[in-house]
């Protein structure tokens, strides 16, 4: 089955700011190669936090183990308002319902609503219990309140703690569909470290969202959708000839028929001399 693959990963720009500096140099004796040293924080970009974030004695993401980061995943899609931006555990049932299997990972993003989304204890709680083995989430969901970082440690902590890593701040999720996802977002090997970047790519086997699919697919109400071609514009006007042109057509549009178009061409030019013979003054002496 043919699938769309979507990455879903920010990526790393130099320089931007302090959380992300590559230094290039060449190394001594290796004339023409270049190489970079890089100076970062550990949860830049698109990245996962295990359980050592919030606990010395919690798991590094050296500790997980490497199928928690690859495998079966589903979208959850939550609506969210001005109103009420938390994403608690009816909202998930919504969203997910029984399309999310134990072992899964629970991809979570949300639709225009003019607010920031906030992930709530009670969410990480229905997934704790529903099984998930990982969560990955869109980056304009924010957890817990705002001005309230203590939030955020109370919040995952339910998660973490049960070595169910957390993937912070995914991109393109708009173009995912509802379907059954593989998906990866596997870090490096590293020992000791709470967080480190991945890349998230999803192996999508749906059809883009209608709202993204529709955008190139609009057609004019007043043209029929079977008429358009690459003439367009040209097209378009000969489709809007209006009944009373249609029912009298003109000189130029009418069919000819025989006498209209003689076989000779001598025989027309002369009939044409004749008629300008016919039309011509007579002058005086």
């Amino acid at each position: 089955m043919p699938r769309r693959i979507i990455d879903c990963t920010k990526p790393l720009q130099h320089g931007l700011n302090n959380n992300f500096v590559a230094h290039e140099f060449e190394r001594a004796g290796e004339p023409r190669t270049i190489a970079h040293h890089i100076q970062m924080e550990s949860d830049v970009g698109t990245h996962v936090v295990a359980g050592r974030r919030f606990a010395s004695w919690g798991s590094a993401i050296g500790d997980l183990r490497v199928d928690t980061f690859f495998g079966e995943g589903v979208l959850g899609k939550l609506p969210v308002s001005l109103e009420n931006p938390d994403i608690d555990a009816e909202k998930l049932e919504q969203a997910f319902g029984r399309r999310l299997q134990n072992g899964d990972i629970a991809i979570l993003a949300t639709g225009p609503g003019g607010s920031t989304p906030r992930l709530t204890a009670q969410a990480t709680q229905w997934l704790l219990v529903r099984g998930v083995k990982l969560l990955a989430l869109a980056n304009d969901i924010e957890v817990g309140r705002e001005n309230e970082p203590d939030d955020e440690r109370v919040i995952l902590s339910v998660l973490l703690e049960s070595d169910i890593p957390v993937v912070r701040n995914l991109h393109n999720t708009t173009e995912l569909s509802e379907e059954r996802l593989a998906c990866m977002a596997i870090p490096a090997a590293v020992d000791g470290v709470s967080s480190w970047p991945v890349r998230f790519i999803a192996l999508d086997p749906g059809q883009p969202p209608d709202n993204e699919q529709s955008l190139g697919d609009t057609q004019p109400t007043d043209v029929p959708s079977e008429g358009s071609s690459a003439d367009g514009e040209g097209e378009q006007r000969s489709t809007k000839v209006s009944d009373e042109d249609s029912s009298e057509p003109n000189e130029s549009s009418r069919p000819l028929d025989s006498s209209d178009s003689p076989s000779d061409p001598d025989e027309k030019t002369e009939e044409s001399d004749s008629k300008t013979s016919e039309k011509r003054p007579e002058t005086a002496d």
